[in-house]
């Protein structure tokens, strides 16, 4: 994915761009073997103690393997996050999906969960480390997760385009 925008004005960030899948997987049970591609956007508060927002991306398939359905796919992340002292915060990013293709009753993912995030120092690298846990109140028919639970560590890194 690549958003572009403004640097952030009163708290809010946002960006709009493109978002791009590629065909990976080195099992098919495991992918959808196609290429993938359409637009995605992002609106974010950075206020405190409050962090709120989405990020939405939609994909369609537009080359792959023949043998393999065409894709169609949307996905609406909300964030809230309440900040907490020592570098804590607790919420969840979360996130809605509606496969276009599918039968109507597999069509709708709908999560609801918790969990809490800690930035930490590793040398002089800032990490976020998150753990979170996702039921799905709405989810397809046919298949689906329940249940998950999401151990995140990601690397906070400088834009080399901010001075």
């Amino acid at each position: 994915m690549t958003l572009v925008g403004p640097d952030k004005a009163d708290g809010w960030v946002w960006g709009a761009g493109a978002t791009f899948k590629f065909p990976t997987a080195s099992d098919p049970s495991l992918g959808q073997g196609k290429y993938q591609a359409g637009p995605a956007g992002m609106l974010l508060n950075m206020g405190r103690p409050w962090v709120y927002g989405f990020l939405a991306q939609h994909w369609s398939s537009f080359s792959g393997d023949d043998e393999r359905p065409d894709t169609s796919y949307t996905d609406f992340q909300y964030i809230i996050r309440y900040l907490l002292p020592r570098a804590w915060s607790v919420g969840a990013g979360l996130s809605i999906s509606y496969d276009h293709e599918a039968e109507s009753g597999d069509r709708w993912t709908v999560p609801i969960g918790l969990g809490v995030t800690r930035t930490v120092r590793v040398g002089k690298l800032p990490m976020k480390l998150r753990a979170e846990v996702h039921y799905s109140v709405v989810r397809p028919d046919s298949y689906g997760d329940v249940w998950n639970f999401r151990l995140q560590v990601t690397p906070v890194i400088r834009s080399p385009f901010i001075k």
